[in-house]
């Protein structure tokens, strides 16, 4: 797997996008340089606290998403130049599983969005899609505490069917953000039968508003437990506890969009570098190579900067590429793979690329 080493920015909106594609690795540690080019950015001295500022930020803002809620904790290092030319952020965070077990499940996930949305009859119902979901959840799955690390991971739900609310909410987010469903990961209290204590639920987009949806809850309720009507969201509240400032539809509607709302229009990729969004994202082996005059692309390490997966299956030669909420099913293309990389054709399938000066590659998202 083609790890990124480094990413270089010089603007303060460039180094929010760099927090977010480390997310969407996964990595264990992301080192972020800051070129204080033209005096974009104050002088490295008086940036750190901006810096720590800025991470701390970002992170709660982006609490709603499937990285957040298998993120065990993260802290971060400053390393600043004196002449203040530039400073390297290094954001070391520890997630519940490794970057191989979530790309793969990404793919099964989205694999299962797609049966899913077979049986819905409306396509184009949100609610239907949640109701669907949640009678998948109920029938696959049950709550089981044995204070293990593993009842929190999304990847030990699937492999075990048992967990807590927090796998349980975390999947929601990737198989609901594959049927089209807008969604977030809500963290704050519920009452059991002992009482108050942490819980995880999520929250979904629905006829234009933000409504709490409790698929933990629902495997011992005769129906969902959600806010969708005033009774329900007086039900909801009296078993769920939750920040009403940081939860409430505005919030939310800031979040989905600091997590999902900024679509990326475009990439160029050029030896071991890829730019995306004025972030320069460096790659330990190139991303483009040529092997008896073919043009390779390792698409994987491409799809995974995005917050995607992709799925070998060397007994049918199918390839599914999963990305940007759509699987790309393509048949056959085990035939264009050579070591970790891709021909170009595989990679027109999903996206219109063209060549740039230099060797480089263009790809429009």
């Amino acid at each position: 797997m083609n790890e990124v080493t480094e990413m270089s920015i010089s603007t303060p909106e460039q180094f929010i996008r760099a927090i977010r594609l480390s997310q969407n690795i996964f990595a264990e540690h992301s080192v972020i340089t800051v070129m204080n080019h033209e005096e974009s950015f104050a002088r490295v001295a008086e940036l750190i606290p901006d810096i720590q500022l800025g991470v701390t930020s970002f992170y709660k803002n982006t609490t709603g998403s499937f990285a957040a809620a298998q993120l065990s904790g993260y802290s971060m290092q400053l390393i600043t130049d004196p002449f203040g030319r530039f400073s390297k952020v290094t954001v070391n965070s520890g997630y519940f599983s490794s970057p191989k077990k979530i790309n793969d499940l990404i793919c099964v996930c989205a694999e299962i969005a797609e049966l899913l949305n077979r049986k819905v009859r409306n396509p184009n119902s949100i609610l239907e899609k949640i109701i669907s979901f949640d009678r998948w959840v109920s029938k696959n799955f049950e709550y089981k505490n044995t204070s293990r690390v593993g009842d929190h991971t999304a990847i030990e739900l699937l492999k075990n069917r048992s967990g807590v609310c927090q796998a349980i909410a975390a999947i929601a987010i990737l198989v609901l953000s594959y049927m089209g469903v807008k969604v977030l990961y809500i963290s704050g209290e519920g009452k059991g039968n002992d009482g108050w204590g942490p819980h995880a639920w999520n929250a979904v987009k629905l006829d234009g508003r933000w409504i709490h949806v409790d698929f933990t809850f629902s495997m011992n309720a005769l129906r969902l437990p959600c806010t969708k009507s005033g009774i329900e969201e007086k039900m909801f509240r009296l078993v769920h506890r939750w920040d009403d400032d940081e939860f409430c539809n505005h919030s939310m509607d800031f979040k989905w969009k600091n997590i999902y709302g900024h679509s990326v229009k475009h990439l160029v990729v050029k030896d071991n570098n890829c730019w995306i969004d004025g972030v320069d994202v460096q790659f330990e082996e190139p991303l483009i190579i040529k092997i008896d005059g073919r043009e390779l692309v390792d698409i994987a390490g491409l799809v995974r900067l995005l917050g995607g997966g992709v799925e070998i299956i060397p007994q049918t030669g199918m390839v599914n590429i999963c990305v940007c909420n759509k699987r790309h099913a393509i048949r056959n293309a085990i035939d264009n793979y050579h070591n970790g990389y891709f021909d170009r054709a595989v990679l027109s399938c999903i996206w219109k690329n063209d060549w740039i000066d230099g060797g480089g590659l263009r790809i429009t998202i």
